[in-house]
């Protein structure tokens, strides 16, 4: 279809006001959808803080049971660095280690009782 030079040609006054109200009524719908948007962004933002907050408690810090902390494993009481301190007793410390004895004085044999 070949376009005419009607087609590029000024809209008249009505077609104006026709397109503006129309428009009009888009921005009004759509400033309708916002607000709606808008708070249903806060309810669900609040939603995710209450439930943020319900996976921060444990049993340590709430009134549940033990058996409601599911299978994480919980933090090391102790916060030492594996290796920074020498394992051991103090230096010059005679340690009191009970040796074998070279000669056995008497042997006692224990068995199993057998089986009903």
């Amino acid at each position: 279809m070949p376009l005419t030079p009607s087609d590029f040609s000024e809209p008249s006054p009505a077609q104006k006001n026709e397109r503006i109200e129309s428009l009009q009524e888009r921005v009004q719908k759509q400033a309708i959808q916002i607000e709606q948007l808008t708070a249903q962004s806060i309810a669900l933002h609040k939603h995710l803080l209450e439930l943020e907050g319900c996976l921060l408690l444990n049993s340590k810090n709430s009134s549940t049971p033990p058996s409601t902390d599911g299978l994480t494993k919980p933090s090391p009481k102790s916060l030492r660095i594996a290796g920074q301190k020498p394992i051991g007793s103090q230096p010059g410390h005679e340690g009191h280690t009970l040796r074998q004895s070279p000669q056995v004085d008497h042997t006692v044999i224990h068995r199993s009782a057998p089986c009903r």
